[in-house]
């Protein structure tokens, strides 16, 4: 499935809403920000913006979490840990991040993976 497909079966505005749901005020504008920004380089550079706009809506979409509560995620997920990840696990919110886009959010765009 390409990133048109799943714009068109999951609207965009409606994965803002669940973040904003899941997601500190702070984090949530932050994360559009990113959205926007990823956008505009996108643009800037020839890349697919819908793609951008998608990764960076959810860069963060797994932040929501505690430190503790990521790491448990990821064993339970079997998310490869490293040991510094292990000792900073705030760290893991891109792995985890990454995992959730594809499992939780159902994307399924190679580039955003």
């Amino acid at each position: 499935m390409n990133t048109e497909d799943y714009i068109m079966r999951y609207n965009i505005m409606e994965l803002q809403e669940k973040l904003r749901c899941i997601l500190s005020a702070k984090r949530y504008i932050h994360s559009l920000g990113v959205q926007y920004t990823a956008a505009n380089l996108a643009m800037r550079y020839g890349y697919d913006i819908k793609t951008a706009e998608l990764a960076g809506l959810l860069h963060d979409c797994a932040k929501y979490m505690s430190d503790d509560e990521m790491l448990s995620e990821c064993i339970k997920y079997h998310i490869p840990v490293t040991p510094i990840e292990e000792e900073n696990s705030f760290l893991l919110h891109s792995k985890l991040g990454a995992f959730y886009a594809k499992n939780v959010y159902d994307i399924k765009d190679a580039d955003l993976g």
